[in-house]
């Protein structure tokens, strides 16, 4: 059964962000721009979204496995990463549900990372 989604819109008469895609978007979208004010091209404090391992491991920057998925660096990869995420995100969301869909897209990033993370000891 497929779950059934809230109608209406926001507030003062704009549309609503209700659906889980639309707010993995928007986190995508928050955590590039805010790491690229934070100049983390420039190897500012906005590198400390990314992920490092040296700085995992060394320093216990323990959280980079959970921030890295929300980060891109370059505009291209922002655009298309949006678009990626509200379109194939929204049928899945429509098929899995909204936590099913955070849970496998958040926690199989966060997974990633560990791997990465496990690698980088080798």
């Amino acid at each position: 059964m497929r779950p059934m989604r809230r109608m209406g819109g926001g507030s003062f008469g704009l549309p609503g962000v209700e659906s889980m895609a639309a707010k993995l978007t928007i986190g995508l979208l928050a955590g590039s721009v805010l790491a690229l004010a934070a100049g983390a091209l420039k190897g500012g404090v906005g590198a400390l979204l990314l992920l490092s391992p040296q700085g995992v491991l060394r320093n216990l920057w323990l959280w980079q496995p959970f921030t890295y998925g929300f980060v891109e660096l370059d505009p291209l990869g922002i655009i298309f990463g949006g678009i990626i995420l509200y379109s194939i995100g929204g049928g899945l969301e429509m098929t899995w549900g909204s936590r099913r869909l955070f849970s496998v897209l958040w926690g199989g990033t966060v997974l990633a990372g560990f791997f990465t993370l496990l690698l980088g000891l080798v």
